[in-house]
């Protein structure tokens, strides 16, 4: 079976052609891309065959001749994309004197899509990110700025008042102050800087970190975990920024007094689950300002790693946030 014949049946097109770029021989395949008629090929130049432009060939074939191939030329074609590549042929395949090159037409459009795709998704991931650093400097302006200046105010309100009475009033309201804008402080400090899961077994902490939050957010959070298979440190983060998201959306939008926090374990899929009672949202309408932004970013998160996330809510019935992530089957082990 000649090499050709090998090529044919993979589905690329190859030709042999000589140092000037004339066609010596074409299996059926190439002779199929070009449109011509069996042994048509033969004496014509190879850039007859199809894309790219003469220039780049003559350019290629050269390189080849010398024995220095460079690499493929990418081209499209229609909707399709095919890598066109010159390579030299040993001196004992040639069939006359003269150095011969091998040159084949591969169809690449799966390739080229999922490098789209994959340069797509680096361009989500990167505005998710800058998107969840506004939301961070949002949230430090918004609640620890405002308490900030609040307290400013209530404390030279305390300086000028009349009598001590009011002078204690207002050193009461800048002390709740405080309270408040260390609360909103503490739970910025929880999205950035989760416990090391290196060390930290994945359910303790989403235990840990759920009803630590709950004591700061001021709502009860109940929290069921289940020991998922091992997990590798993306799949892990992810999990856990999406725990985070959750609890941060509840505790600004939500007015909830209850969240349930789950981590499931089915045959080939690990999922985290957030739902909570508060005052839900119509998911087609707006949302409360920075409320989406987080979530795109898991969402795309999720989705890097072949996994899904769902929200569900309605007005006066809450919400629910589930992410699913695939992972090797394995038994489910009883929850905690």
């Amino acid at each position: 079976m000649t090499i050709l014949e090998v090529l044919d049946g993979l589905g690329d097109a190859a030709l042999v052609v000589d140092r000037d770029g004339t066609v010596l021989a074409a299996n059926a395949q190439a002779t199929r891309q070009a449109a011509a008629a069996p042994g048509d090929l033969a004496g014509a130049p190879v850039w007859r065959a199809g894309p790219p432009a003469e220039l780049q060939q003559r350019a290629a074939l050269a390189a080849a001749v010398r024995g220095r191939p460079g690499g493929g030329i990418v081209v499209a074609s229609g909707e399709r994309w095919t890598e066109v590549v010159f390579r030299p042929l040993p001196p004992a395949m040639g069939e006359s004197e003269g150095p011969r090159v091998l040159v084949v037409r591969r169809d690449v459009t799966d390739r080229v899509r999922a490098q789209e795709e994959v340069k797509a998704l680096r361009t989500r991931l990167l505005t998710a990110q800058d998107q969840e650093r506004a939301s961070v400097a949002r949230d430090l302006h918004d609640d620890v700025g405002q308490s900030m200046t609040a307290l400013l105010m209530e404390l030279r309100s305390a300086e000028a008042a009349p009598d001590e009475e009011a002078r204690l009033a207002r050193l009461r309201s800048a002390t709740g102050l405080v309270r408040a804008a260390m609360r909103g402080l503490r739970q910025v400090l929880y999205r950035l800087t989760p416990p090391a899961l290196e060390t930290t077994p994945l359910p303790q902490a989403i235990e840990d970190y759920g009803r630590s939050f709950g004591a700061i957010g001021g709502f009860e959070v109940t929290v069921e975990v289940a020991e998922p298979p091992h997990l590798t440190p993306g799949r892990q983060r992810a999990l856990y920024r999406l725990l985070q998201e959750g609890l941060n959306n509840v505790a600004k939008h939500a007015a909830a007094t209850r969240a349930a926090v789950t981590l499931s374990v089915t045959p080939g899929l690990v999922a985290l689950e957030i739902r909570d009672d508060g005052r839900g949202f119509d998911p087609g309408g707006p949302l409360a300002p920075g409320a989406g932004l987080g979530l795109t970013g898991m969402a795309e998160r999720f989705r890097a790693l072949g996994g899904d996330l769902e929200v569900e809510a309605a007005p006066g019935a809450g919400a629910r946030l589930r992410g699913t992530l695939p992972v090797p089957a394995a038994p489910e082990r009883n929850a905690r």
